[in-house]
């Protein structure tokens, strides 16, 4: 088994690479006072990342676990943590400690592990992470229509609405769907996050998830997808009504179904004034009706 692990101080993203070994990349994008921080698998086996992040300086983690474990597919990203830049403060810096090693495949699960190979990890000077940046082009207007998240012609069942059960504070609706189900992109956007992870912990408590973020600050999160499933990569651009995963049941929940919630272009500050609630209402351009606020226990059907 390959195992390896680095500890550095940055505030701009890394690279970090050792002959025969794995190619990693850690990096972190930062978009107004929030920063991502992501791994890169850029070999031809799944990884298991191991992260802990110490010595943060002029940002606070708020909830989010600074020690994190993720396995990442070959040739995929995911997203390990975010962070949040204290306002009026200098650029936030931390330090981290990542181990990563090739994750087992699950006929081996059982057998003993293989011995550490040796090694130098050479770490190159900082470089930014290329990826297109969201462009706030439009006015945020709360009446803006949405598509249904299914294709053209798909009925589907609204079972959990706005601010019900475990949407408490949470503008957030599960389509019921059966599990492997496509799901549609309800408008166009860029895709800042993912995730093709099964098992997940709180806060990420939305299992496999697609985060695609629009002209006006918004972004839709797309969530409790099936695993490997995502048919998109972050920094891709989608158009209403793309295919761009298929929906599952990773959460613990009685019936599979894609939870849905469009969140607001609020800074941590309005979050925080808001009670911690990020999502908003929105509306939604059906067979039935155009710009409608769609129900809970009801039916519609996608244009």
């Amino acid at each position: 088994m390959l195992a390896r692990f680095l500890t550095i101080l940055f505030a701009l993203p890394f690279l970090a690479q050792a002959a025969g070994t794995p190619e990693v990349r850690v990096y972190d994008v930062r978009t107004d006072d929030v920063i991502r921080v992501f791994a890169e698998n850029s070999t031809g086996q799944t990884l298991a990342f191991k992260i802990e992040l110490a010595d943060i300086r002029n940002a606070k983690s708020i909830g989010w676990p600074t020690t994190v474990t993720k396995k990442c597919l070959a040739g995929d990203t995911v997203p390990l943590t975010t962070l949040f830049q204290n306002p009026g403060e200098p650029a936030a810096t931390y330090s981290y400690k990542l181990d990563y090693s090739a994750a087992p495949r699950q006929a081996d699960t059982t057998a003993p592990p293989a011995a550490e190979e040796s090694g130098t990890v050479q770490a190159e000077p900082p470089k930014p992470a290329p990826h297109e940046t969201l462009a706030i082009t439009e006015r945020f207007d709360p009446e803006t229509p949405y598509r249904l998240p299914v294709p053209s012609g798909t009925r589907c069942f609204v079972g959990v609405g706005y601010n019900e059960g475990t949407h408490a504070n949470r503008f957030a609706l599960d389509f019921m769907m059966p599990e492997g189900s496509p799901v549609c992109a309800a408008r166009d956007g860029l895709v800042i996050a993912a995730s093709q992870e099964k098992d997940r912990k709180p806060p990420d408590s939305y299992g496999n998830f697609i985060l695609v973020g629009h002209n006006d600050g918004t972004s839709a999160l797309y969530a409790d997808l099936l695993e490997n499933s995502a048919r998109v990569k972050i920094w891709q651009r989608v158009k209403a009504g793309d295919v761009i995963a298929a929906s599952g049941d990773t959460v613990e929940s009685r019936l599979p179904h894609l939870h849905f919630q469009v969140n607001g272009p609020f800074t941590v500050a309005e979050v925080k004034a808001r009670n911690g609630c990020f999502s908003i209402p929105t509306k939604f351009d059906t067979a039935e009706a155009k710009g409608i606020s769609i129900m809970d226990r009801a039916w519609y059907t996608a244009e």
